[in-house]
């Protein structure tokens, strides 16, 4: 196994054990260090330079993923920090949906599939807010 992953694996399950002790201060330090680390672990065997589309938007993903994770830390002390992590967490969402297009040939799916995938997303992101906004409070 490579140093890298392990250096992942084992941060990882600091947070877990952190976690499970409820130790804030160790989560404060290992939650932030997750995904630089991820970024570490993909990056030297992804350099060959240019860098693809999927690359570049893997790396832009792993850094908001970091940036909603680290801002989320400090959600307790004012509201914005929440909106702000969620802000960069729904950008995360949208890279991975860009590479999922990227890797995806839609030519080849038939225009039934890719309807009946819409429309079970979109009920279900309607369930989903329908069950969530009673209960958001001041987020609504």
């Amino acid at each position: 196994m490579k140093a890298r992953l392990q250096a992942f694996i084992i941060i990882a399950l600091l947070h877990l054990i952190a976690q499970l002790l409820h130790a804030d201060l160790l989560i404060l330090i290992t939650k932030p260090l997750l995904m630089p680390i991820l970024l570490y672990y993909y990056l030297p065997s992804k350099m060959a330079l240019p860098l693809s589309i999927f690359q570049k938007r893997m790396i832009a993903a792993l850094i908001l993923a970091w940036a909603g994770d680290t801002v989320l830390l400090f959600s307790e002390h004012h509201e914005l920090y929440f909106v702000l992590g969620i802000v960069c967490f729904l950008f995360v969402q949208g890279m991975y949906i860009m590479m999922c297009f990227y890797l995806i040939r839609f030519k080849q799916l038939s225009k039934y599939f890719i309807a009946t995938c819409v429309l079970s997303f979109v009920i279900y992101g309607a369930s989903l807010l329908l069950y969530l906004l009673p209960s958001l409070g001041n987020f609504t």
